[in-house]
């Protein structure tokens, strides 16, 4: 019944009990708000693109940090049409970072005149509660495409090598969503 979060596609069946549920993805328009393309210039010159998370109204996001490396400024772009120009996207400056890890790859930074787009933001809960064999989903711009994909998978396994576990503490999730760099 959350037609906003929803998008029903079909009913599947469930064997061997044969009952039926409701087969659904997430709706793009449910992101649009907290997920964006970023693009890293070097003066001028792209040298870095990925995707990013809002996670507060106030703008704060996190992508990786080897999207920021060597930036000396970027913009995010936001699937949400600009009233102000009648574009169909929304590009807002990326003014301040607060944490840059490369080891561990993640950048926090905050986003320029985010109150403009914050009608659009959903507060998603995150829960580091997991468990192998659930669903998985990865939403973001793959290959640095235009518009945002959202694919479904399975979590197979965790994964953390010796190096991972002593250095960096990293442990990580193998999952069957398509996920490609800018993911």
């Amino acid at each position: 019944n959350d037609n906003e979060k929803w998008d029903y596609i079909e009913w599947q069946q469930e064997t061997p009990a044969n009952d039926y549920y409701a087969y659904c993805l997430p709706q793009k328009s449910y992101f649009i708000g907290n997920v964006f393309q970023i693009i890293a210039t070097d003066l001028d010159t792209p040298n870095g693109a990925g995707s990013a998370f809002v996670f507060n109204e106030d703008g704060w996001f996190i992508t990786n940090a080897h999207v920021m490396e060597n930036a000396y400024k970027a913009q995010a772009i936001f699937e949400i049409p600009n009233e102000r120009t009648g574009e169909s996207f929304t590009y807002l400056n990326i003014n301040e970072g607060t944490y840059y890890n490369l080891d561990k790859d993640i950048y926090i930074g905050k986003i320029e005149n985010y109150n403009t787009i914050k009608a659009y933001y959903k507060n998603i809960p995150v829960s580091l509660n997991y468990e192998i064999g659930g669903t998985t989903y990865s939403v973001g711009y793959p290959n640095a495409t235009a518009l945002m994909e959202i694919n479904e998978g399975v979590g197979v396994m965790e994964y953390a090598t010796l190096a991972d576990k002593l250095y960096s503490g990293n442990t990580y999730i193998y999952s069957t969503s398509y996920i490609a760099p800018g993911s």
